[in-house]
């Protein structure tokens, strides 16, 4: 399976060195409601706040955000990151990484 849209992005940075553009709050919802309902029955629940997503669980909140797979995964304490190649196509992974570190 290809996904054109990494090809594009993969292009660009070949010829141009640009990196993917980060994701619009929108592309990531629209990620993020392939696994909500998984999320649920795990008690996380997804929250949307101005152009911010969290996730909680009991008393526990930390921001979610998807990153494009090209870019090396960003840390930053509180946040969850998971990239869009595993919510595309590795939903599995992409849940436990959010259940695991929430």
């Amino acid at each position: 399976m290809l996904d054109r849209y990494a090809a594009l992005d993969l292009l660009k940075w070949g010829e141009a060195g640009e990196m993917a553009c980060e994701i619009s709050l929108a592309d990531q919802k629209q990620l993020l409601s392939q696994l909500s309902g998984i999320l649920d029955l795990y008690d996380c629940h997804v929250m949307y706040k101005g152009d911010e997503i969290y996730v909680t669980k009991n008393d526990i909140t930390k921001k979610l955000v998807i990153y494009p797979a090209m870019w090396r995964e960003p840390v930053e304490k509180n946040t969850i990151y998971v990239n869009d190649a595993y919510c595309k196509y590795v939903k599995p992974y992409a849940l436990r990484k959010i259940i695991d570190n929430i």
